[in-house]
């Protein structure tokens, strides 16, 4: 049995030629779903991290940054994307995608999440 952390939020829009597909989790997830995988699959969808807990990994100035759109030209550079109200939704749900993975591993040493650029954990 393995479990898959997903949600519709992980998806952005992006602007064109952007390095990345918009849909490639969803994609991704769809995909696995129409697998022999799925009959063992657990499915979860977190809820949006809140500021504490975005805040065990980011200080909390750059955590109001996101949350209020706040961030300046370096930071959304360094991001690799202007700041918009739907990254700041995705980035608070991959937050909490994070904390759920953590604790399934270190639980049951095993989980699959679509929702980073790093799609699975182990321990």
């Amino acid at each position: 049995m393995i479990t898959w952390i997903t949600h519709p939020e992980y998806d952005i829009p992006l602007p064109p030629g952007h390095r990345f597909t918009s849909t490639k989790f969803s994609d991704l997830f769809e995909l696995l779903k129409r697998s022999e995988y799925m009959e063992s699959a657990t499915i979860l969808i977190p809820e949006k991290a809140n500021a504490e807990q975005v805040g065990i990994a980011h200080c909390s100035e750059y955590v109001e940054k996101i949350a209020n759109g706040s961030l300046d030209e370096k930071e959304q550079r360094r991001l690799g994307l202007r700041w918009s109200p739907v990254l700041a939704k995705k980035i608070f749900y991959c937050c909490k995608w994070i904390l759920i993975s953590c604790e399934i591993c270190f639980a049951i040493r095993h989980c699959m999440s679509f929702g980073r650029g790093d799609s699975s954990l182990s321990f």
